[in-house]
Order: C-alpha cells, then sequence, then structure tokens
C-alpha cells in the first residue's frame, strides 16, 4: 500500500515553505529536493509528508550538549504535529522519524539530513532548553528556575523551555491575574487563619528545599467530610496553578496513583509543591512512600532496549489531605512507624472550627465559598515572585541569604521548643518545618 496521501484541500504549504533552503519545497505530498546533476535539474522525493524545522533547542546548562530539533509535519491524519529529537538520534541508523509518522523515502536520509541542518541554520534566534523543573545554572554560570510556562532568570535573558519530562502534569502551572490581585483576594482571606497560612508556607518550601539540598517533606491534614481540608490544598494550590478541584488544569492531584505515578507527579513539580488530596484512594503500603517522597529518589530502570536508564530524583514540598491520619492507617495495617518518618511527614488534625477562625465578618459557610471561587481566577503568581524574590537576595549575597536562612531556622526552633528541653525528634522536626 502506498504510503502518500493526499493533504486535506484547505491545508496551507505556505508556512512550510518559510525559512527552507533555496534547493527544497514542500509540496502535498512531502518534502522535494530540486538536485542539480551533471545530466541536469531533477526533482527528488526525499519524504512522504511535508515537513520543517521551526527551532532548535540547545541545552541551557552546557551549549555543547546534543541540541533538540523540533520538527513540525503533517501526519497522515492530515493533522500538523510536532516532534523534538536530538541531533545524536537524527544521525543514528535507528531512525525514529519513520515511528512518528514522517516516512522517508528510501536512500534518501543523507538529503533529509541536509535538509535539517540547512534548517537550523537559517531560524533567527536561540533558544535554550533543560530536562527538569527547579534550578538551574545556564552555560553563563548564571542561576535561573525552570517552570514548563517560564524561565525565571537572574541577569540572564535566555528564551528558555522544558523538553521531554515524560509527564502530564507539567500542564497543571498556569497563571491567572497578578500577584496582586492573589494577595488581595485569597492571601488576605487567609490572615488569622493558621492553618491556611501553614498550607501557604509549606507551599513555598520546594524552591528553598531545592536551592539549600534539603530532603522533601509530607504536611498531611485529616479530618472528618467537609471540615475543610479540600480548601487548604486549594489555597496552596494557587501558589503554582489552579487551585479548582476536578479540573483538568488543577494543581491539586489526588492519592489514587501507583507509586511510579507518584514519581512521575514529584518529578513534574520538583522544587516547587506536590499538592495531594483523598488520601483513603491510596491502597499501597505507605511507610515506604514517606521515604520515597521526602527522600526524593526513583528507582533504576531499563529502557526498552534494555539501556540503563538514571533514577528520577526531586525535591518537593507534599501537602496532602484526606479523612484519615496516615499514622493511624499505618497502626491499622500493623506497619512499623520509624521515627525517621515522623521527622518527614507532621500531621495536622482538622475541625470546620479550627479551619476558618477568621472568616473576615462573614459566615463561615460564604468565606469558604468565596475562597474556593478565588482561587480558580487568582492564582500562579505568587510561587513565581517568590522565586523572582529569592533570586535578587542570592544574586545580591548569596553567603548572607545562607546565613539568614540558617538564622530563620535557629529561631524558629527557639521559638517552638521554647527552654523546654525537647527531644531530638521534636528539635529535627522544628529544624524541618520550621
Amino acid at each position: 500500500m502506498s504510503l502518500i496521501k493526499r493533504a486535506s484541500q484547505d491545508f496551507n504549504l505556505d508556512k512550510f515553505n518559510i525559512l527552507l533552503p533555496s534547493d527544497f519545497e514542500n509540496t502535498k505530498h512531502g518534502l522535494i529536493y530540486h538536485e542539480i546533476t551533471n545530466k541536469g535539474p531533477r526533482d527528488r522525493q526525499v519524504t512522504y509528508t511535508p515537513i520543517r524545522v521551526v527551532a532548535c533547542l540547545h541545552k541551557l546548562e552546557s551549549d555543547a550538549s546534543d541540541p533538540i530539533v523540533t520538527i513540525e509535519y503533517l501526519n497522515h491524519g492530515e493533522k500538523v504535529k510536532q516532534l523534538q529529537i536530538s541531533l545524536a538520534d537524527l544521525r543514528s541508523k535507528n531512525n525514529m522519524l519513520d515511528r512518528n509518522e514522517i516516512y522517508i523515502v528510501q536512500h534518501t536520509e543523507k538529503f533529509l539530513y541536509d535538509f535539517i541542518i540547512r534548517s537550523l541554520q537559517m531560524l533567527p534566534k536561540k533558544l535554550y532548553y533543560t530536562d527538569h523543573t527547579g534550578w538551574v545554572l545556564d552555560g553563563q554560570g548564571k542561576l535561573g528556575f525552570m517552570l514548563p510556562h517560564r524561565y525565571i532568570a537572574g541577569t540572564s535573558c535566555f528564551n528558555a523551555q522544558l523538553y521531554n519530562l515524560g509527564i502530564k502534569e507539567i500542564a497543571a502551572y498556569g497563571t491567572a491575574g497578578t500577584l496582586e490581585d492573589w494577595k488581595k483576594n485569597v492571601a488576605t482571606l487567609c490572615e488569622g487563619n493558621p492553618f491556611l497560612v501553614m498550607a501557604c508556607l509549606v507551599g513555598l518550601l520546594g524552591p528553598i528545599l531545592g536551592y539549600f539540598n534539603q530532603e522533601g517533606v509530607i504536611l498531611h491534614y485529616f479530618g472528618r467530610s467537609s471540615s475543610g481540608k479540600s480548601t487548604v490544598l486549594q489555597v496552596a494550590a494557587s501558589l503554582w496553578g489552579d487551585g479548582t478541584l476536578n479540573s483538568k488544569d488543577s494543581f491539586v492531584k489526588t492519592w489514587l496513583s501507583t507509586k511510579g505515578g507518584l514519581e512521575s507527579m514529584c518529578v513534574g513539580h520538583n522544587e516547587t509543591a506536590l499538592i495531594l488530596d483523598e488520601y483513603a484512594l491510596y491502597s499501597s503500603e505507605i511507610a515506604p512512600v514517606i521515604y520515597f517522597l521526602a527522600e526524593g529518589k526513583g528507582k533504576h530502570t531499563m529502557t526498552k532496549d534494555r539501556a540503563y536508564r538514571p533514577s528520577s530524583s526531586w525535591r518537593v514540598a507534599v501537602i496532602s489531605a484526606g479523612e484519615i491520619s496516615i499514622f493511624e492507617t499505618m497502626l491499622e495495617r500493623q506497619e512499623k512507624i520509624a521515627d525517621g518518618m515522623k521527622v518527614r511527614c507532621i500531621e495536622m488534625p482538622v475541625t470546620p472550627e479550627s479551619m476558618i477562625m477568621n472568616p473576615r465578618d462573614m459566615p463561615a459557610e460564604e468565606f469558604v465559598r468565596t475562597l474556593k471561587a478565588n482561587v480558580g481566577v487568582y492564582y500562579g503568581s505568587a510561587g513565581p515572585e517568590f522565586i523572582r524574590a529569592m533570586l535578587m537576595e542570592i544574586m545580591e549575597d548569596q553567603n548572607a541569604f545562607r546565613r539568614v536562612y540558617e538564622e530563620s531556622i535557629d529561631h524558629a526552633v527557639s521559638v517552638l521548643i521554647g527552654n523546654s528541653c525537647g527531644s531530638d525528634l521534636v528539635i529535627r522536626v522544628a529544624r524541618k518545618f520550621g
């Protein structure tokens, strides 16, 4: 069966012939090379689909690394699609283009590679990528922070993006409204409500954990239904994305996952916050997961070609909620509760009265409705602005920044413990969450 399939009549080829080498042309049937031979001009078909190069991404950490090429093409379902592939993979004999419906005419691979290299040289600007969220040093040694929808730089002016996280969670980050909008309509309502304030503070721990290379933390709220647990999660989620529950773009995830699924979520929320609702949905053994989430190390695996794949790593602040206590669940299942778990995971019992202590002169129900509505309208600005503020402090004097951080922890421990001689466990918890 022929691989050639006509493009739809309303498909416009004009954009597929922008910034092409002059001896190549896209037609509805694919890429054509206008070859000049000893016998005269000759048109040689190279692919069975229109194709063009739209971007070249260089690794932010090092320009010397293998760049990623972004190719746009018309697939045989007559849809315009994009493929990102490294130059190394393009050079390999095990060609990845065929796997992605970019079918190459036999014995024309060298013409296609020449087309791609020459197209790259015609691109107007240089773009950069990194393969993880969180802190990164660019090729000039400048510190920045990568989110899927933006790169927060200090003095650098790179146009950077994430590449190939291999997870769906990157869509959860987003912004609506300004920081002032969020302060007025969300943060102001949290004032005088300790549980809401605590969730916001822990929700901003991720960048600090990452910068100082600290283990992750888990904060779990538990209480009966309608006690306000989900509201707390929504407020924390609004730091980084949409706080609306059950929407496709919600930053609030659930515990309904395998351990592998949790690993993907942790990688996608590296050095920010992972918000998990409905703890009762997680049915596997919980003890290993506490260490797994906090220590930030995934399993070593192999690719489908039996090659070694490095394990994933992350630093994340987890804010969780459910109707039941994590540690009570472990006791019921006769799982051992080690001191290390209590250091990494703290729990807070929630009641409607303790959750909403200052409803701002509104009935409690109206206060909750207002807050829930606002986190779906004003969100995603506070987290990035916190990172920007951190960057400014670090750039001004990183030693002073570290000193202030350490002094703040010491002060918090002093306030929390007071003059009492707290146990080693209590002091460790106070230092981690202080």
